[in-house]
């Protein structure tokens, strides 16, 4: 399937964005996020590993650079995670518009 690149890099964008907010705030890796000391009252422990996994945007490049390598070589694992993020942006539109 011959697929135009600027596709392929919304996919990994939306890739990266889905799975930085799995890292850094679902229940999924809560267990690594406390074994690091983030709490919910700790947002940000004083060691890089700790800041790492709970800061978004710190976690979304590290989360780019895969994805980018990604998309590289190998893009086809990025898409349940684009399509996820697409999944959820739509639920979120809609639940707007009907709290309005």
């Amino acid at each position: 399937m011959d697929i135009n690149p600027i596709v392929w890099i919304v996919i990994a964008c939306l890739a990266t964005w889905r799975i930085t907010n799995i890292i850094t705030s679902e229940k999924i890796f809560e267990p690594l996020r406390k074994g690091l000391g983030i709490t919910d009252d700790i947002h940000y422990p004083d060691t890089f590993l700790g800041y790492l996994f709970s800061c978004f945007y710190c976690m979304s490049v590290w989360v780019g650079a895969v994805c980018t390598l990604l998309l590289l070589f190998f893009p086809y694992p990025l898409l349940p995670f684009a399509l996820s993020a697409v999944s959820i942006l739509i639920k979120e539109t809609m639940m707007r518009e009907f709290n309005e």
